[in-house]
């Protein structure tokens, strides 16, 4: 049973998660904060949809 990640750990950004306004992730080495409460489609990609994603 994996333990909950910490509030301040970023997850790996993934296609299919649904990610809450203020959630933090990485994708392609690059922290991105989420804007707005979403389910991840592959073709919104932290670094093409600045509505949903901003650098952190």
């Amino acid at each position: 049973d994996a333990a909950a990640p910490q509030d301040n750990v970023a997850q790996t950004w993934a296609t299919g998660r649904v990610y809450e306004a203020g959630a933090v992730v990485i994708h392609a080495g690059v922290r991105y904060q989420c804007l707005q409460t979403h389910q991840a489609q592959g073709a919104w990609a932290p670094a093409r949809t600045p509505a949903l994603w901003q650098r952190a």
